[in-house]
């Protein structure tokens, strides 16, 4: 093997994911982080490093109203959208330890996943809710049901008294054991957190991540077998995203776009 003899790019510092984002969305606040397409057909919506942050610091102070604490698992099953990127950040940069799953994964092989991960709460799209629904009574650990439910805050337009009459899906669903899994839309958290850090709180704001803790639980494929769970840190993912970044980021610039096409359950996508 050569030695690799191409410059590298200066790339900055990171210690953890929170302060990754904190850092993208203090030096780049209105640098453009996604381009959305909450409708489509319609324009490409740009969502800012700051708008970013300030979502998952909302979502992410809900999930600690909520009780997910050092010791939950929180899943997310769906296609690739923007509720996805908070969703992840948000767990992660509070307390949960976050479970992405593959979204192609039929009925049977998620609720293998959900019970062997311990989860105490999933993160689904629409797309995605019959096959979870149907399977949810069956994990006796989980407290909570999350439902992406409208794509129209990724362009910063949810007012206060915005209603969600246009879901007729189920408030909760029924555990085997008998309790009740509240299924809340995520639109409703993202709004309660806003008001909650509107009104002072501070809590996930303060959270501080210990990097080398496990905080996220990644399935194989298991293609060839049963799938393995393989652990991860804010370390191990950093490292990965300073080291690439010396590698990828050679000859671009602010105006350049990166198209992601790798399904997210992927650890570095």
């Amino acid at each position: 093997m050569t030695d690799y003899k191409y410059p590298l790019h200066p790339y900055h510092k990171i210690t953890d994911l929170k302060d990754m984002l904190e850092q993208a969305a203090g030096k780049h606040p209105d640098n453009v982080a996604f381009l959305t397409k909450p409708v489509k057909g319609e324009p490409y919506v740009p969502v800012s490093y700051r708008q970013y942050n300030a979502d998952v610091e909302a979502v992410g102070t809900m999930l600690l109203e909520l009780g997910f604490s050092p010791d939950s698992r929180l899943a997310i099953v769906a296609e690739t959208r923007y509720e996805w990127y908070v969703s992840y950040l948000a767990g992660m940069n509070g307390e949960a330890t976050m479970v992405p799953i593959d979204k192609e994964l039929h009925s049977e092989e998620l609720l293998s996943l959900f019970n062997r991960s311990y989860c105490d709460g999933i993160i689904y799209s629409p797309q995605f809710a019959e096959s979870i629904e149907s399977v949810a009574s069956q994990v006796p650990t989980l407290k909570h049901l999350i439902l992406m439910n409208d794509p129209s805050f990724a362009t910063g337009k949810i007012e206060e008294d915005d209603s969600d009459t246009a879901y007729d899906g189920p408030s909760e669903i029924k555990r085997t054991d008998g309790k009740a899994v509240p299924v809340t839309l995520f639109n409703d958290l993202l709004r309660d957190g806003r008001k909650l850090l509107a009104e002072g709180d501070q809590r996930f704001r303060q959270v501080e991540v210990d990097a080398e803790e496990v905080r996220v639980l990644l399935f194989t494929s298991g293609t060839t077998d049963k799938s393995k769970c393989v652990m991860h840190s804010h370390k191990t993912i950093c490292a990965n995203i300073m080291e690439m970044g010396q590698l990828l980021f050679i000859g671009l610039n602010n105006d350049d776009v990166v198209l992601s096409v790798l399904p997210l359950n992927h650890t570095y996508e």
